[in-house]
């Protein structure tokens, strides 16, 4: 497989002193290298996409039951609210800058917003169970992102794009590892609700044209709201 010319690399470094501080960084996107994979444009996702999505959770006659059955699942596959006062070595801070870059990472490869969504999903859940150390965040990031990519994009990014994208921070051997035990915490349960599957349903109820600005602004103020573990933990996307 021919490398793509000129394809940025999302590059990560972390760092902490000896007292344990807050220092977890995610560099900007820089043209630093070739990708090993090149991605055919009509591959990735496309704005057309969402509109599709609509069209399936707002089905006239089923509306109302595909509303109540993403209530009903989106309790049973909610993460724990208060899992990061059970972290000993990550924060708030550093699930923040992860989850930016996981969003850098969405926006360079032109993935679809619900695996963004979902991969979010994923690290929460799995950090409600498993205590995560500081040089393993982006590990499991990536590991969510990954596996999220698998389930919702037709074409996913290849493996060693991912490794790529750390900036061969992890071998491929350990993500796919990371990957296996996502898999086994979460119980292989990878169908769940997402704060976009809603937004997607409200809008269609008030008629709200999604080739608008105003729709385009509500899916940023969502995409804010997933770096504030506290807001998008202790209250349902619904609420």
């Amino acid at each position: 497989m021919h490398p793509s010319k000129g394809r940025k690399q999302i590059k990560v470094t972390t760092s902490a002193d000896r007292h344990g501080s807050d220092n977890f960084q995610v560099s900007s996107l820089d043209p630093v290298g070739e990708s090993p994979m090149e991605v055919d444009p009509s591959f990735q996702s496309q704005p057309e996409d969402c509109l599709e999505d609509v069209v399936t959770l707002t089905v006239e006659d089923y509306a109302e039951d595909i509303h109540q059955y993403l209530r009903e699942a989106e309790l049973r596959f909610r993460p724990e609210p208060y899992y990061m006062k059970k972290q000993p070595d990550i924060t708030t801070g550093m699930r923040a800058i992860l989850v930016d870059w996981l969003v850098a990472v969405g926006e360079e490869y032109k993935l679809r917003t619900e695996t963004l969504y979902l991969a979010v999903n994923f690290l929460d859940r799995f950090l409600s169970c498993m205590s995560v150390v500081k040089r393993k965040l982006q590990l499991v990031g990536t590991a969510a992102i990954l596996l999220a990519g698998k389930y919702e994009e037709i074409y996913p990014p290849q493996v060693d794009e991912f490794v790529y994208i750390t900036d061969d921070t992890y071998t491929k051997r350990q993500l796919l590892r990371m990957e296996h035990l996502l898999l086994r915490v979460l119980g292989f349960d990878l169908t769940v609700p997402t704060i976009n599957q809603f937004l997607l349903q409200y809008i269609q109820r008030c008629g709200v044209c999604m080739r608008t600005e105003n729709f385009a602004g509500v899916r940023t103020v969502c995409l804010l709201g997933l770096r504030r573990e506290k807001q998008s933990l202790k209250e349902l996307p619904q609420a």
